[in-house]
C-alpha cells in the first residue's frame, strides 16, 4: 500500500474499511508492506490509536 488521504483518527466508513481490510492481511499472514497513513491503517487494525498530527513543520 502506498498513498491515501484517509485519517485514521476520524471514525468514517473509509477509515474503518480500511482497518478492516489490514486486519484480513494480517490474519492471512501476508507480507505487508505501509509507510505514512498506511501504517496508521495498520495500527489501527492492530488495536491501537492514531491522532492528528500537530500544525507547522515537523523537524527531527
Amino acid at each position: 500500500m502506498i498513498g491515501s488521504p484517509i485519517q485514521m483518527h476520524r471514525d468514517g466508513a473509509e477509515a474503518r474499511a480500511a482497518a478492516r481490510f489490514m486486519t484480513r492481511v494480517f490474519e492471512a499472514g501476508v507480507p505487508a508492506f505501509g509507510s505514512c497513513a498506511e501504517l496508521q491503517i495498520a495500527a489501527v487494525a492492530a488495536g491501537g490509536r492514531t491522532g492528528p498530527r500537530s500544525p507547522g513543520a515537523e523537524v527531527a
